[in-house]
């Protein structure tokens, strides 16, 4: 992890004296949400304590790297996020572990296994094996926990949820034609009853189209109880939404099972209204949703400006200073 963790303005060795001071290990939710809360709670002390300090300048290398104007929309940035948070608690990422499907019997009920086809059970234990950035193992249970990381830059309103299989949802309850159904313009057009619909699956309003179309022709209950149990198999981690703004600090923890309540809730209240949905629209076989939404039910949060928490300037001035020193001690070797 060394190698590939780069800290241009605040040395490594913070995070790991913060990491051993705190000894906050993350085994779930409450532990994830722990670390967070001390970090933030730590940094707004005023007590000159060597924890407050580090915890100063943890929070000033997210504001003066990953949330700086002048890279946030750099996708290393979001790398950059999860190897601290890796090191903060003690984890691992994704890309450093070996990625195999799992067993379907890993991921679901015996009862909800029955509920979706053969065919596209392999489906969902391949859109499971990408997800999750960030591994935390638990001695204690021999368990794993896992955290998706989405990164955005705060006028970006719609986050990408990964792989989620359009197909697998409507197979076997719609006519095979929909299973070519593409994205964004690519729409079907179907008549029931004299009512004309034009379904798809690149925005709001087609799929709004859709779950109307299901609604009339008595399919929409089974599509809802099919996209749940897909939905729980494919996605079973917690969300950390983290806003790259360059002003505040803006972190929102979403355990999986109010994930899982905001998408149901979707669903079965705002189908046929899709304003105050998260669901969003499909990119490619990437499902979209809508933040401010998923935010909405975050678990917790964290929304504060980055000055309620250290002096800019007494810190640049200072890195300043060993900016020069270094410089200083660099001429000063002999290369002979």
């Amino acid at each position: 992890m060394d190698k590939i963790l780069k800290y241009p303005l605040i040395p490594q060795n913070v995070y790991e004296k913060y990491r051993a001071i705190k000894r906050i290990p993350i085994y779930g939710s409450s532990t994830m949400q722990k670390l967070i809360f001390h970090i933030a709670t730590d940094a707004q002390k005023k007590d000159n304590s060597e924890t407050s300090k580090l915890a100063k300048l943890i929070l000033f290398d997210l504001k003066n790297y990953l949330n700086h104007p002048a890279i946030y929309k750099e996708k290393y940035t979001a790398s950059a996020l999860e190897n601290r948070l890796a090191l903060l608690g003690d984890g691992r990422t994704s890309d450093d572990l070996p990625k195999i499907n799992p067993n379907i019997d890993r991921l679901l009920s015996q009862d909800e296994i029955k509920k979706i086809p053969t065919e596209i059970q392999l489906k969902i234990c391949s859109n499971f094996r990408e997800k999750g950035d960030l591994i935390f193992y638990d001695p204690r249970q021999d368990s794993s926990y896992k955290v998706s990381i989405k990164s955005l830059i705060p006028e970006n309103k719609e986050i990408n949820f990964g792989a989620f299989d359009f197909t697998s949802l409507v197979k076997g309850i719609l006519d095979d034609k929909f299973l070519a159904l593409g994205e964004r313009r690519s729409k079907i057009k179907v008549s029931f009853n004299d009512t004309d619909y034009e379904i798809g699956r690149g925005s709001k309003a087609q799929l709004s189209e859709l779950f109307q179309y299901l609604n009339q022709i008595g399919k929409l209950e089974e599509f809802f109880e099919r996209w749940e149990i897909a939905f729980k198999g494919v996605f079973k981690e917690d969300v950390l939404i983290y806003i790259k703004n360059y002003k505040r600090l803006q972190i929102y923890l979403l355990s999986n099972d109010d994930f899982r309540r905001c998408i149901s809730d979707s669903l079965r209240l705002h189908w046929n209204d899709m304003t105050s949905s998260a669901i969003n629209r499909w990119e490619g076989n990437s499902i979209r949703m809508t933040r401010d939404v998923i935010i909405e039910y975050c678990t917790y949060s964290i929304d504060k400006n980055f000055n309620d928490f250290f002096n800019e300037s007494k810190l640049v001035a200072i890195l300043n200073e060993v900016q020069v020193e270094k410089t200083d001690k660099l001429l000063s070797v002999n290369f002979d």
